[in-house]
């Protein structure tokens, strides 16, 4: 995780299935806050009945146009994880 350093990160963003991949305490020993991110899809229009969750981004921008970030936002949660000491 050198590349954090080197561009300066003071947080890194991860999905729960990502967490293996790195190890959390050092990472925060360099300084960096941890943040574990959720995503709950949010229902929005789409052309057919029905919702289908984790289409695509492309899905909810061409149903959602200019809301679609409120869409995001409205499914996302995030928690600070493994604080420092």
């Amino acid at each position: 995780m050198a590349w954090l350093k080197e561009c300066d990160c003071q947080s890194y963003l991860y999905h729960p299935k990502e967490r293996p991949l790195f190890h959390a305490p050092m990472v925060l020993a360099q300084g960096i806050r941890l943040f574990c991110c959720h995503y709950h899809p949010v229902a929005y229009h789409q052309i057919f009945s029905g919702f289908l969750p984790n289409l695509s981004v492309l899905d909810l921008l061409f149903n959602e146009g200019e809301q679609a970030v409120a869409v995001i936002q409205q499914g996302m949660s995030m928690r600070e994880s493994f604080a420092a000491k």
